[in-house]
């Protein structure tokens, strides 16, 4: 999962959380305890997420977003979906890897992500693909 967080317009911080194993009960309540402990000690007053196509997406991946979708509503934070192609029009690039379009606009709107652009680009399993589409996401919200 990438995270990004910007305060009064700046990107204060930046990571990826990972979730390995299996999907199970407990994995989904983890990461529903992460995402509100990010948000507690944030205070974010919009959450930026990426819709999940339930065509392409698995029952529990869908009953998780819907949860954090009604929690976030219920502590009076604001949702702002998006889509890769939102981004893509965003980044205002053409071909057929969004990804790495993506990639290159971060680091051309945010120099400090270079090392990890790098690394991505060089790495055999793609670790900051999410961080970045994160990263992406808030600065096409703040822009909107």
């Amino acid at each position: 999962m990438g995270i990004a967080v910007f305060k009064d317009g700046q990107l204060i911080s930046w990571n990826v959380k990972s979730f390995p194993s299996k999907w199970t009960r407990e994995k989904a309540h983890h990461i529903r305890n992460t995402i509100f402990s990010l948000l507690r000690y944030y205070q974010p007053r919009t959450v930026v997420i990426k819709k999940v196509d339930p065509i392409r997406s698995s029952v529990h991946l869908l009953s998780l977003v819907e949860g954090i979708i009604t929690d976030t509503r219920k502590e009076k934070i604001r949702i702002w979906q998006y889509t890769l192609f939102d981004l893509q029009d965003f980044c205002g690039k053409e071909g057929r890897n969004i990804q790495r379009n993506i990639a290159n606009t971060v680091v051309e709107l945010f120099p400090e992500l270079r090392n990890e652009y790098l690394r991505e680009r060089n790495a055999l399993r793609p670790y900051y693909n999410k961080m970045f589409e994160a990263v992406i996401a808030g600065a096409w919200y703040l822009k909107q």
